[in-house]
């Protein structure tokens, strides 16, 4: 980044820090995570103002709302939009598909969805998140809001005596890529596949996640925990809670299932088959196979399971 993009993100976060003195230690945290993530191609500065000042009010949806970034927002992404961006998300080219023979399954999660879509509504600062996500993060951001489907579902049949907040739960799914945010775009879009420097960028994006929803688990425990746990490789803490580690394990599931059965920038969809036995592998899931033929049945991978 030039200097002089320094000195304009510098002023505008002393700007932020200014207009919302009272932001807690967790927002102005997520504030430095988002400088160092600027570069050229980054934010127009209007856009950064928004950034900026909107992370900073996660904590405080009072605050959020009343000001300028709660209405631009508001103006701009709303429930309606995110229902629809779900169900979109279903019907692009070479990506997982919702249940193809319609009937009671079809309907559970068509219901599913607007679940989702009004937990994230009653929060002004999770529905900030996720335009950006929309707005940056193009195809990631559409796929995780079909790993956040899977991943309901397959907590409603599989882990039904979890005693984690159905909100947190609802949530966890469709933001658990918020961390792509940090990642440079010439990593987060490159069109073949990654180093193994660029791969551990990318990875460290769960970091980025608990960090960035950490101020959201007074309001819907754990979530930062939950989410931030999408990875096998995961080294977040998530105490020895089993509620916490069973919800990552069906979140790990969800995420994969998609990246492997979905079209990717470097990568056609894997064949139905290939997926199967990748998910069942000693490196994946072995010991879950209901769980795995429950995600191709009800989430058909594209060329058919």
């Amino acid at each position: 980044m030039t200097s002089s993009g320094l000195t304009g993100v510098s002023s505008l976060l002393q700007k932020g820090l200014n207009v919302l003195s009272r932001a807690s230690l967790d927002a102005r945290k997520n504030l430095a995570l988002f400088v160092d993530s600027m570069d050229e191609s980054g934010y127009e500065p209007d856009e950064q103002m928004v950034f900026l000042r909107g992370i900073m009010a996660i904590d405080n949806p009072r605050l959020f709302k009343r000001g300028a970034v709660g209405r631009q927002f508001t103006d701009r992404f709303t429930k309606a939009q995110l229902y629809e961006d779900i169900g979109a998300s279903f019907q692009q080219e070479d990506v997982v598909g919702m249940y193809p023979r319609g009937g009671f399954f079809l309907e559970q999660q068509i219901e599913m969805m607007d679940k989702v879509a009004n937990a994230a509504a009653q929060h002004a600062g999770v529905m900030m998140l996720l335009g950006l996500m929309r707005e940056r993060l193009g195809a990631h951001y559409y796929h995780g809001l079909r790993a956040g489907i899977a991943f309901c579902s397959l907590s409603e049949l599989f882990d039904p005596f979890n005693t984690l907040p159905l909100q947190t739960k609802l949530l966890a799914g469709i933001i658990h890529d918020v961390g792509k945010l940090s990642v440079p775009r010439d990593i987060l879009f490159k069109p073949e596949r990654l180093t193994r420097e660029e791969m551990a960028i990318m990875t460290a994006h769960d970091v980025a996640t608990e960090k960035i929803l950490k101020p959201f688990d007074r309001k819907y425990p754990h979530l930062s925990q939950v989410a931030a746990n999408h990875h096998l490789s995961s080294k977040i803490n998530v105490a020895d809670d089993p509620h916490i580690q069973s919800a990552g394990v069906l979140l790990r599931m969800a995420d994969i299932y998609d990246a492997l059965a979905s079209r990717r920038d470097y990568k056609p969809p894997f064949p139905a088959q290939k997926v199967e036995c990748t998910m069942l592998s000693e490196d994946y899931f072995p010991k879950h196979p209901d769980e795995v033929w429950y995600l191709m049945e009800s989430f058909p991978c594209p060329d058919g399971c």
